[in-house]
């Protein structure tokens, strides 16, 4: 059994190697991420644009150009033959590729390309960001900011969550220190599900 898994594991290997990982980006259109938010491909380029301005605004200390091209690739793991024998390696792989093609993983110049950890963030931005928009929406008269705004944390806490465990909703409410029915409410009550 461990020699058949182990074969199936270099025939995937040497499969994924003949294809560039900037080629295998490219079917992640085919994939929803989100009903609401589109195709794993519209949040790779979000998530892109975002990581290219975090590197223009110094925030990241990594080259823009290459910070942009590590968002591009990170997901490409996703639609390779090893992922999809091996799912428990989403995420890594994609490094291991990367480097075999001879793409930058390592260095100052460089942005990590596989198993991405977030950024760290600016102290205290996400509050700044915060205040200024429940400061805009008191000004603007909006009804029941309260609520407003904690839907749209507890809506992004979640959104999150499923992101990080691949949907996978039991370890997402585990994450969040919540109960499966309570998450499953929750996504319901706030259209997540649609």
């Amino acid at each position: 059994m461990l020699a058949a898994r182990l074969s199936d594991a270099r025939f995937f290997w040497e499969q994924d190697l003949k294809v560039p990982l900037e080629e295998q980006a490219k079917k992640l259109d085919g994939i929803v991420f989100h009903e609401k938010l589109g195709t794993v491909a519209d949040k790779v380029g979000r998530v892109a644009k975002l990581a290219r301005w975090l590197a223009e605004q110094g925030i990241v200390k990594v080259d823009a150009g290459q910070a942009e091209r590590a968002a591009r690739l990170a997901k490409a793991d996703l639609v390779t033959g090893m992922v999809g024998e091996f799912p428990e390696l989403q995420g890594v792989i994609g490094g291991y590729l990367a480097e075999a093609q001879g793409e930058p993983t390592t260095g100052p110049a460089a942005a990590p390309v596989g198993a991405v950890a977030a950024p760290p963030a600016a102290p205290g931005l996400w509050l700044r960001d915060l205040e200024r928009e429940a400061r805009a929406l008191l000004e603007a008269g909006v009804p029941d900011v309260w609520s407003a705004l904690t839907e749209k944390f507890e809506a992004q806490l979640i959104h999150t969550a499923l992101d990080i465990t691949r949907g996978r909703r039991i370890e997402a409410a585990h994450k969040l220190g919540i109960g499966r029915n309570t998450i499953t409410r929750k996504i319901q009550e706030l259209g997540l599900d649609d």
